[in-house]
């Protein structure tokens, strides 16, 4: 095994990248896919509209209502 490994390839792994020290909290999978989806949720429900959101939040603000559920689809992925 020692063999092996001493004739294996040293490739550099995206995970061995330095970040600056305001953007290590990226490093974390999972709190990057919330700085995506919540933006993406929120941008799209405004484009929508509140007509077509109120539809499916009910009584909830819209807007407040695709955050929830951008956070809930964050938190199905860690699950």
């Amino acid at each position: 095994a020692k063999l092996v490994g001493a004739k294996g390839e040293k490739k550099k792994s995206i995970e061995d990248l330095k970040l600056p020290t305001q953007l290590e909290f990226l490093q974390d999978t999972y709190l990057s896919v919330m700085v995506v989806m919540v933006p993406l949720y929120i941008i799209t429900a405004a484009f929508a509209g509140q007509e077509f959101g109120s539809t499916l939040s009910g009584s909830t603000n819209y807007i407040m209502f695709a955050f929830l559920q951008s956070i809930q689809f964050v938190v199905g992925i860690y699950v």
